[in-house]
């Protein structure tokens, strides 16, 4: 009997140590624990590489005097484990050896590196009966296995055939534990699928999560079942067990390089294997980029940001291997006036050329050639054709939409503005079309009943608003003091009053103050308070308060309110009052049909869309703008010079207002427009716009805000001058009758030109 547990015992521990042979080897029973050591540089961070060369991928920088765990060690680099304090990420890879130091702060524990026969008994020991005295024999081993200690004796020689039977089972199925042992050992690398990635505290699904993980996460783990891997997560900084489903990762390899070119006009790096993740890098489309395999989906590659290597992660859809072995054919676009297609790599002769915007059939080659089949004499011949002569087609379109942004906006026949004009789209216009290259977008576009592919230059497409802003060496306090000089108006609720009498508790003292437009006596007088009234006061001018005061009459703005309505910053994110700032030399895109249904029971302007439309198109002014004008200055097309005024025994008409001066209106106006020859409502529309594009939109003043404060004017001559208004909100007031014109198109493009002041 005990012949035969002494052979089991020495299968036992052979069978242990050829695993041992197998595992890679970590530190001897002599060396200090392996927890205890530091990276430590005079330079700075200190690399972790994926494999035992500079070149190799950098895994993570690791901070000097961080502690890192020694799993091996060879002649340049050592294998080691480091945990980042930031994620608790577990990372293996190899530092120099240059750079790792023992840490003398750690006592030394040999206890934690375990022989074989000791490993053995940890193994044997929980599967005999603790409590069994018989088991409990001087002669007996102990071992330290947690908190408890276990003896380890004889086996009683007397024991039935039915315990030896039992004992035989259980180091049968102990054999096989050291053989599941050896799997779960495997190490593996892979990138986290799911959003998140969960760690699970047992084999289940259902189980609690110990951790997740983003997305594109690299992750450390270990093979387990065929279901499970199991992996080491780290709660409070104490490492615990946990697992991951393995439909959860995708195992890495990166061990096979690649070289190519980006696809994308945006081709990026990405800080995970994610498409969620963040953007560490981006290239054009074109560059010439270095990678290595990954996942299926994804490559890895070391790029340099702010002068450091650092991991990122390319999708495999942005770029395109280049392997002479393995060729892939892709759609390229002629970028010089002439591309050449060379017997040779050299260059040395030319077998054919084709003009910009052509479409070659290429195939990849090298870094700085492709390969092209071409026809001379109905002959096929191999050429090549060097990549800066041509700009990749990325073979991933996306399809996209958009808006006219000239009028008009061309599709041409070639991606080029030489060739033929296919089709014109007027301003504002819905347009879809595909990515194509850097520059052109395409589309398809019907021509005397038949499908064409054209090409839309990316500077006539827009998709969202355009803003223009404009700078003026002018700064906002000196605008304001040239503006206070001309008297701006305001109809607020306010007015002046002088400050001498006026008492500590805000009450007047005079039997009667008059309360007046401006702060001066000179300013009329559009009210008096009498001795005991109590005023609110609103702020202090020169000696004069300005109180509140409904009046009903127009006074002198305040600086604040002026300030206020001169500041452009005040209203940019408005979405109704960025109208301010709309440039009116720009069509708005509606139809006629559009500007009828405006305006509809308008009076005298009712079923004039046409020629609203056709002013502006001749003049270069919104046509939504020029209504909106017509339609405030006629009271929605009722007034008189709306509808005719006789001057001189010849009938007028005047739909913008032009001339009609204060305390004159009608007479003026109409005089005017007998002047301008408007004799009928079509051409006072028209040859009204005319005189606002001249007066105003040609003249740098094409905005509302500008033609209320004249900022040109201001930086030019220092001073107010040439302003459409002095009520401070004219600008705010005008817009809304824009806006809601606006929202009865179905879309619409927006250019905003909005004016900066030095700070």
């Amino acid at each position: 009997m005990n012949n035969n547990k002494t052979v089991f015992k020495f299968i036992l521990i052979f069978a242990f140590a050829f695993f041992l042979m197998k595992v890679p080897n970590t530190t001897n029973a002599n060396e200090l624990d392996p927890s205890s050591y530091l990276v430590s540089s005079n330079k700075g961070d200190v690399a972790l590489f994926e494999k035992q060369s500079d070149a190799s991928n950098i895994l993570i920088h690791i901070k000097s005097n961080a502690e890192i765990t020694l799993l091996d060690s060879f002649e340049d680099f050592s294998y080691v484990q480091y945990i980042n304090t930031q994620t608790d990420e577990v990372l293996q890879g190899f530092v120099r050896n240059e750079y790792i130091k023992k840490n003398n702060s750690v006592t030394p524990n040999i206890n934690n590196v375990k022989d074989p026969e000791k490993i053995e008994k940890d193994i044997i020991a929980p599967g005999i009966n603790e409590d069994s005295e018989k088991n409990k024999k001087k002669n007996g081993r102990e071992i330290e296995n947690g908190e408890k200690k276990e003896k380890v004796g004889e086996l009683d020689g007397e024991r039935s055939k039915a315990e030896k039977s039992i004992e035989n089972n259980r180091r049968k199925e102990e054999n096989h534990k050291i053989t599941n042992y050896s799997v779960q050992k495997s190490n593996l690398r892979g990138i986290a699928l799911k959003k998140p990635t969960n760690v699970y505290e047992t084999q289940s699904s259902k189980s609690d999560k110990l951790k997740s993980y983003e997305q594109g996460t690299v992750l450390q783990y270990k093979s387990f079942t065929s279901n499970w891997y199991q992996a080491t997560v780290y709660i409070n900084g104490k490492p615990t067990t946990g697992y991951i489903h393995v439909s959860d990762v995708e195992n890495s390899n990166t061990s096979q390089e690649f070289e190519g070119f980006a696809l994308d006009g945006s081709t990026n790096v990405y800080s995970k294997a994610s498409i969620n993740s963040s953007v560490i890098k981006t290239y054009r489309k074109g560059s010439y980029l270095r990678y290595n395999s990954l996942i299926p989906n994804w490559y890895q590659a070391t790029v340099y940001v702010n002068g450091k290597p650092v991991t990122g992660y390319i999708n495999k859809l942005d770029v395109i291997n280049i392997d002479p072995n393995n060729q892939i054919s892709i759609r390229t676009l002629g970028l010089l006036d002439t591309t050449n297609v060379y017997i040779n790599t050299q260059g040395s002769k030319i077998l054919k050329t084709y003009p910009k915007g052509s479409i070659l059939e290429v195939r990849t080659f090298s870094k700085d050639w492709y390969q092209a089949t071409v026809y001379i004499n109905n002959e096929a011949k191999t050429g090549y054709i060097s990549t800066s002569e041509v700009e990749v087609i990325n073979p991933n379109q996306k399809l996209l939409s958009g808006y006219s942004a000239n009028n008009p906006t061309a599709v041409y026949s070639r991606a080029s503005k030489n060739s033929e004009v296919l089709k014109r789209y007027s301003y504002g216009s819905d347009l879809k079309f595909n990515t194509f290259s850097n520059n052109w977008y395409e589309t398809n576009v019907y021509k005397n009943g038949k499908r064409y592919t054209g090409y839309i230059h990316r500077d006539d497409v827009a998709f969202d608003n355009v803003v223009r802003t404009t700078k003026y060496n002018l700064s906002l306090e000196d605008a304001l003091e040239m503006q206070m000089k001309v008297g701006p108006q305001t109809d607020q609720p306010y007015a002046y009053v002088s400050k001498t009498f006026i008492d500590e508790h805000h009450k007047v003292t005079a039997n009667a103050l008059n309360v007046r437009r401006g702060p001066g006596v000179t300013y009329n007088s559009i009210g008096q308070l009498t001795k005991g009234t109590s005023v609110t006061i609103l702020e202090e001018v020169d000696g004069w308060y300005i109180i509140e005061f409904v009046s009903n009459k127009w006074v002198y703005a305040s600086p604040d309110d002026v300030l206020y309505y001169l500041d452009p910053t005040n209203f940019i994110n408005d979405p109704i009052q960025q109208f301010q700032f709309l440039d009116l030399s720009k069509p708005s895109g509606a139809t006629v049909q559009v500007l009828n249904n405006f305006l509809r029971g308008k009076g005298q302007l009712e079923g004039k869309g046409k020629y609203f439309l056709e002013a502006g198109l001749d003049n270069g002014i919104n046509d939504l703008y020029l209504i909106s004008h017509s339609l405030l200055e006629t009271g929605n097309g009722n007034s008189r010079l709306a509808n005719g005024v006789k001057h001189n025994g010849v009938t007028v008409y005047n739909m913008y207002g032009i001339g009609a001066n204060d305390g004159c209106a009608i007479e003026c106006g109409a005089e005017r427009a007998y002047k301008e020859g408007w004799t009928t409502p079509n051409k006072a529309i028209i040859g009204g716009a005319k005189f606002i594009a001249d007066a105003y939109i040609k003249d740098g003043k094409n905005t509302l805000y500008k033609m209320r404060w004249n900022p040109d004017s201001m930086e030019k001559y220092q001073e107010a001058a040439y302003q459409y208004a002095t009520d401070i909100r004219w600008a705010s007031k005008q817009i809304y009758t824009m806006y809601n014109l606006y929202q009865e198109i179905e879309s619409y493009l927006l250019y905003l030109d909005i004016p900066f002041y030095n700070s």
